[in-house]
């Protein structure tokens, strides 16, 4: 399997705790796929099209069977938009991670709706994607990803395939 990730996150927030659970949640997707190919976190719209032309580059060269959008605080529909609108053809899944645990505490990056902010929009274009989460201080749960990524690979494998039956008998088809 090949994926490709990219993080979201509004500017507002703190991008240095920000990209700290997006490292986090890349290295725990490691631990599942060997094959990625991960842009960092994407603010904004302008390091978003630089990211995105990235991964064309790379799709092109090696496509990738799915690619993932890690959410890991609130970020702008129209980040969200334009790397979903690059790859129409991709399977998409959203993953919003748990934030972490210290001492007891939950150690949130913002006060904010997250993935939930992003799951509405692309409902409401239309767009098909698989959401997968994290509780706070839990690990990916690789039964959440596992059948989506395979089932990926298996239909971008199956792309330009040709199908055809052999021989006389059409096992009563006609």
């Amino acid at each position: 399997m090949r994926i490709a990730t990219i993080g979201l996150c509004d500017p507002g927030y703190s991008e240095d705790a920000a990209r700290t659970q997006h490292d986090r949640s890349v290295a725990g997707l490691k631990g599942l796929v060997k094959d990625i190919v991960d842009v960092g976190l994407q603010p904004d719209e302008r390091l978003a099209e630089v990211a995105i032309l990235e991964l064309k580059k790379t799709h092109a060269v090696n496509p990738f069977d799915a690619l993932v959008l890690m959410q890991v605080a609130w970020a702008r529909p129209a980040v969200v938009l334009q790397v979903v609108r690059a790859f129409p053809d991709l399977p998409m899944l959203v993953y919003s991670p748990g934030s972490r645990i210290e001492d007891g505490m939950i150690h949130s990056i913002a006060p904010a709706a997250g993935a939930g902010s992003t799951v509405p929009v692309l409902r409401r274009h239309g767009i098909q994607f698989k959401y997968v989460w994290s509780a706070p201080g839990q690990v990916i749960d690789e039964s959440k990803f596992i059948p989506f990524l395979r089932a990926a690979a298996a239909a971008r494998k199956l792309k330009g395939a040709k199908l055809g039956m052999i021989g006389f008998g059409d096992m009563r088809l006609q």
